[in-house]
């Protein structure tokens, strides 16, 4: 259920609104500081002799006094009583009351201090709220620009399949992050977020001065800790600022919420969001806890779930599932958490009392290790994978191969969004890694010392090892490898298939000798002259091997 957006104008409207808004803000303060300075005097001077003006004259009307009758020269004299004219038998009128008797000094003192204090306390308060001006305008003088390409600038976690198309582990860096569309976001879970975060994200243009006033109260009185900030304004400081808690960062940040609104749609503005909100641990957005804690699809989530999700979004490393599960073992402050997302749901009408009450009721499973830190299955071959593939991308980029170029290439792989495809057949590459583990005819070597080997780091390596290597003859790809005699409980242990400089001895012959040999259609009976001849390519002063100690003259291979 998407609800309805207010018409945008231009953001140039945007800035005279709020401008023109500012305006008139600062001369109703202007007009209020004002009349309060009118009537602290008016209030201090009403034992004073005033003016007192006629009724008439306040009226608008003409009042005449005795001897403006001659004043109006030949003309009729109105009909004015002589009494009037004269003032005979009544009291002389004046415009003017007597003085009442002045003040004792120390009330007089009282007052003059009483009226210096609050004109001091109106000149500080004006000098402070220009203070607070400048110093606005200088923070947002100083707001950097509004990059869009920031705000979907992420790091995205690659995937590793099989040759059958099967996941064999993720390949994340610091941020264990899938990309996920507004379509592929159920409406319950943008509901949950909107509810919890931004209950009026449809109504606002990127502020909501309602929600901030009423945090700053909130927060003022101590009856609550909520913040003010909107999706779009966490949005800004997550991409473009940063966490900093100051005025400064607020400021621009709302300045840039509002220039943002009229950039992007409000559908836009949210799918981001879902996209980049710290979640607990490594995972950022949604997609990448709904597979971390619950190993689900999004489309797989219960509204229990959701609302978890949406509620770990104020604390992470509080309300982190797999922390409150397997670390605090103590799920109350998260069940708080998730009551107070569905009451909001409930609140804002996006779901009923039934759904609320059942949501609360349910329950659901977190896996205890995260699969970002979990050992991937055949290590070894997977990190010779990897090895391949930055290789492959050095040599096709030019790069030199170094360990710096390697690095950037490694940290691209982990945050490219890349789906990595093998040649490994999981059936072999299990069949292969059981068969070297599990062989039990091992020999002993001549000094028993060295059946075992202690590593510096206390690990105890069994002798003699032994490595495999599984090839698709037809096709030259490798469909299995083993490193060694046991499978790897750590990352980057040594793979003896790829790094042992070893001399292969006598093991290479079935290979670069029986091989061939029968592909020529020799067999074990042929007859070979062994003679003391140089052999092409070999580059030695005699150009034979000298190591061979046996019969010269015809022999055949099987001897």
């Amino acid at each position: 259920m998407k609800e309805n957006k207010p018409e945008k104008g231009s953001f140039s409207d945007m800035t005279e609104k709020v401008k023109g808004f500012f305006i008139r803000l600062f001369a109703a303060i202007r007009d209020f500081f004002t009349r309060s300075y009118i009537a602290v005097k008016r209030f201090f001077i009403r034992g004073k002799a005033e003016p007192q003006i006629p009724e008439e004259a306040l009226s608008g009307g003409t009042v005449v006094f005795s001897g403006a009758a001659q004043a109006l020269g030949g003309k009729k004299k109105p009909d004015i009583p002589e009494e009037e004219l004269t003032g005979k038998g009544r009291e002389p009128h004046t415009i003017y009351k007597k003085a009442r008797g002045s003040r004792p000094f120390i009330l007089q003192l009282l007052v003059t201090i009483s009226k210096v204090a609050i004109l001091a306390i109106l000149t500080i308060c004006m000098i402070g709220f220009g203070a607070v001006l400048g110093l606005a305008n200088g923070y947002l003088e100083s707001t950097p620009d509004l990059d869009l390409e920031q705000l979907t600038e992420n790091d995205l976690t690659s995937n590793i399949y099989a040759a059958d198309g099967t996941l064999l582990t993720t390949y994340a860096g610091m941020e264990n992050r899938y990309y996920a569309t507004l379509e592929e976001i159920p409406d319950l879970l943008e509901q949950a977020v909107i509810a919890i975060e931004d209950v009026r994200f449809y109504h606002h243009s990127g502020v909501d001065f309602k929600r901030l006033l009423s945090s700053f109260i909130g927060n003022l009185t101590g009856s609550s800790s909520a913040g003010g900030s909107t999706i779009t304004q966490q949005l800004i400081k997550n991409q473009i600022l940063s966490n900093e808690r100051s005025y400064k960062r607020k400021i621009q940040e709302a300045y840039l919420a509002l220039q943002l609104e009229q950039e992007y749609e409000k559908e836009q503005i949210l799918e981001a969001y879902l996209n980049i909100i710290p979640l607990g641990g490594t995972n950022y957005g949604v997609k990448a806890a709904a597979k971390d804690y619950f190993g689900k699809e999004l489309d797989e989530l219960t509204l229990r779930e959701m609302a978890c999700l949406a509620g770990i979004t104020q604390y992470p490393s509080a309300y982190s599932p797999r922390y409150v599960y397997y670390t605090l073992k103590d799920t109350t402050k998260l069940d708080r958490r998730i009551e107070l997302v569905l009451n909001a749901m409930y609140t804002a009408g996006y779901i009923s009392l039934e759904e609320r009450n059942t949501a609360l009721e349910d329950e659901f499973e977190v896996i205890e290790v995260s699969t970002t830190n979990q050992m991937y299955s055949y290590p070894h071959f997977v990190e010779y994978a990897i090895s391949d593939v930055i290789t492959q991308l050095l040599e096709y980029r030019g790069l030199e191969y170094n360990s710096t170029n390697k690095a950037a290439i490694e940290n691209e792989l982990r945050t490219s969004g890349y789906s990595i495809y093998t040649t490994l057949d999981p059936n072999l590459q299990t069949t292969l890694q059981d068969t070297i583990e599990n062989y039990d005819a091992y020999p002993g070597l001549r000094n028993s010392e060295m059946n075992t080997i202690k590593q510096s780091d206390g690990s105890i390596i069994i002798q003699p090892q032994a490595a495999a290597v599984i090839i698709d003859q037809s096709t030259g790809q490798i469909k299995a490898m083993v490193g060694s005699r046991y499978t790897p409980t750590a990352k980057l242990t040594n793979n003896r298939a790829v790094t042992n400089r070893m001399p292969v001895g006598s093991s290479i012959k079935p290979i670069a000798v029986y091989g061939p040999a029968f592909e020529k259609g020799y067999s074990g009976a042929t007859i070979m002259d062994n003679i003391l001849l140089p052999i092409p390519g070999w580059e030695t002063d005699e150009g034979y091997p000298t190591t061979s100690k046996g019969t010269l003259g015809p022999v055949t291979l099987r001897s």
